[in-house]
């Protein structure tokens, strides 16, 4: 990257990147705080949590109704209380316990919002035409952005992290981290930041290709799901689906196909970057070679969202085929805006 674009780059975007090293700093506290708040709340309970132990006189042991075996119930509230589990990999915390488990939807979502901002902002403040009246390219613009931004993430993630075992050590006593592991601790913060980069180029390629947020925020919600189980491995124990369970017996692969996803992205996003031109920034989308893709995939996403969303899950073969065909004229009359179609652009265009 060359250096003085790098420099520049970060003093235009300097207040946003301080804001997410802020951010995520304060959510990492606010998460290590619950948290500890939550297990105390389990500590203070003992009676509560050995009331559904049943003991086995054959094996001379207790067992809960998820299996987990003690020969006491010291023993037993000693491993339930675990605060991290080394049989997890990418899982930190007890599955035994969920209200303990560190949440990452806000990251998620956050990250959503942070690609969003890497090609709003600039284009908002026509920041990247004075860059390029410096005579840097657009290619190159786009990658000194995306980098500064990714840096920042994972910077901001693994001190937000971080502080979140700073807090349930100063307050959790050390028995209920002797299965704590370095290693796997530092595997599920590689993963976790991985899937947030992924989203954050993610939202930020759908902008290169449309300027509308809305869609982006769709496309990204839409992949959180997948990308997260494809490298975060969310489901505990052995997951049903097989290709999950090989994931989860050999991460360091599915770490590696999550990057490989994160670097392509970063090329196709430079290639994108290069075709960008200001004079198609009111199009509906901005390079007209992704109109059928885009018109594929949203009507895919569309339809799934709304038939899992706000229908349910057992919705017949008919209604779902009704609801694509609706969702793809929708999308054609947005895309395209034929003849047919412009008065109501026009209306639309005359309210906002």
């Amino acid at each position: 990257m060359n250096k003085k674009l790098g420099y520049l780059i970060i003093q235009q975007h300097a207040p946003l990147l301080i804001g997410m090293l802020a951010l995520f700093v304060a959510l990492g506290g606010w998460t290590g705080f619950r948290m500890n708040q939550q297990w105390q709340m389990l500590d203070q309970n003992h009676d509560m949590l050995i009331s559904s132990l049943k003991y086995d006189r054959q094996r001379q042991q207790y067992q809960d109704a998820d299996g987990l075996v003690a020969p006491s119930k010291q023993q037993y509230l000693n491993r339930y209380l675990q605060v991290y589990h080394a049989d997890r990999r990418g899982l930190l915390a007890n599955s035994q316990v969920g209200s303990n488990v560190e949440p990452n939807d806000f990251l998620w979502g956050i990250s959503i919002l942070i690609g969003i901002a890497l090609i709003a902002v600039p284009r908002h403040r026509h920041l990247n035409e004075w860059l390029q009246s410096l005579g840097f390219r657009r290619a190159q613009i786009f990658s000194a952005t995306f980098w500064s931004y990714s840096l920042t993430m994972i910077i901001a993630y693994s001190l937000a992290k971080f502080l979140v075992l700073m807090i349930l050590v100063q307050n959790i006593p050390r028995i209920y981290f002797s299965q704590f592991n370095w290693w796997i601790w530092g595997g599920n913060v590689i993963s976790t930041i991985l899937v947030a980069l992924i989203l954050m180029t993610v939202s930020a390629l759908v902008l290169l290709v449309t300027p509308n947020l809305v869609i982006a925020l769709v496309v990204s919600y839409a992949v959180v799901q997948p990308i997260s189980w494809f490298v975060l491995m969310r489901s505990f124990g052995q997951p049903g689906n097989q290709l999950l369970a090989f994931l989860n017996q050999y991460w360091l692969i599915g770490v590696g196909i999550g990057s490989l996803i994160w670097c392509l992205g970063w090329l196709l996003g430079r290639h994108l970057s290069a075709q960008q031109t200001s004079d198609r920034i009111k199009q509906t989308i901005l390079l007209p070679a992704w109109r059928v893709p885009m018109l594929l995939g949203l009507s895919i996403i569309l339809t799934k969202l709304v038939t899992n969303v706000v229908l349910t899950p057992q919705t017949s073969w008919p209604s779902v085929a009704l609801i694509g065909t609706a969702t793809l004229i929708g999308l054609i009359a947005w895309i395209y805006q034929p003849r047919w179609s412009r008065h109501f652009w026009q209306l639309v265009r005359q309210l906002r």
